[in-house]
């Protein structure tokens, strides 16, 4: 049986990303860029000892939690709000608006205010993460909620189900690309929040370790914890689209 050749759109980004780091590589060579603004890719590669021995890999799984904590926070309560609005039309008419404008506003400001509520711990984190996660999640559980087929309801219906089976076995999977993309983008807002809030308050994570590399002049060191931010990034990227295929099998 023949193989068919691997299409070019499956490697075209690891060879750009490759091609940046070699042209990158070069102008740090060359001194065309200040090294306390730019690290090159080798000097970011040969900072894993020092990142190493400052215990990234605890403060890697740190974020990591937090982000998954002020996520599921947010699932939790914007999940049942954005049913809501896609059930009542007054309850939508009066708070969408408002619901969408929140997504927009830089709630970070607000961490004096949990600094205050929680004190400078996890606890703070964590409740910023959610707050700025809720936004797109009970926007996109309500488009998807509302955008499901009148059709596929009243066959659901015909055959006698519950209003709780209804819900299970036809809204929620009709709905899930969208809670889903809801998802995703709550878990950006929350990982943003969570690397800003540990950065400013200089408590834990990645956020703290990007901050105590620059202030020592680190750049290499502060470079590499960035790169750890976007392996946190990728990893939740793949979990969510593990759990759209678990909700949409086929």
């Amino acid at each position: 049986m023949r193989n068919d050749p691997v299409p070019f759109q499956s490697f075209a980004p690891i060879v750009i990303v490759g091609l940046c780091v070699l042209i990158l590589e070069g102008v740090m060579r060359l001194s065309l860029v200040s090294p306390l603004i730019v690290a090159a890719p080798s000097q970011v590669v040969g900072s894993f000892p020092l990142l190493w021995d400052e215990h990234i890999g605890l403060r890697f799984l740190q974020t990591f939690a937090e982000t998954l904590l002020a996520t599921t926070l947010a699932m939790t309560i914007g999940g049942p709000i954005g049913w809501l609005l896609a059930r009542n039309a007054k309850l939508d008419l009066a708070f969408r608006g408002w619901v969408a404008v929140a997504s927009s506003a830089p709630l970070i400001l607000m961490y004096p205010l949990f600094l205050v509520a929680f004190g400078r711990n996890m606890g703070t984190v964590v409740a910023i993460g959610a707050v700025s996660a809720l936004a797109p999640i009970i926007l996109k559980t309500r488009d998807g909620l509302t955008e499901v087929k009148t059709v596929l309801i009243e066959v659901g219906r015909s055959y006698g189900l519950s209003e709780q089976k209804l819900f299970r076995m036809i809204m929620l999977p009709a709905a899930a690309p969208s809670i889903i993309n809801g998802l995703r983008l709550a878990i950006i807002f929350a990982l943003a929040n969570v690397v800003a809030v540990e950065f400013i308050i200089n408590y834990g994570g990645i956020g703290y370790l990007v901050g105590e590399m620059a202030d020592r002049y680190e750049i290499p060191g502060m470079y590499g914890a960035i790169l750890a931010v976007i392996t946190v990034s990728t990893l939740f990227y793949y979990v969510t689209e593990r759990i759209e295929r678990c909700l949409r099998p086929f």
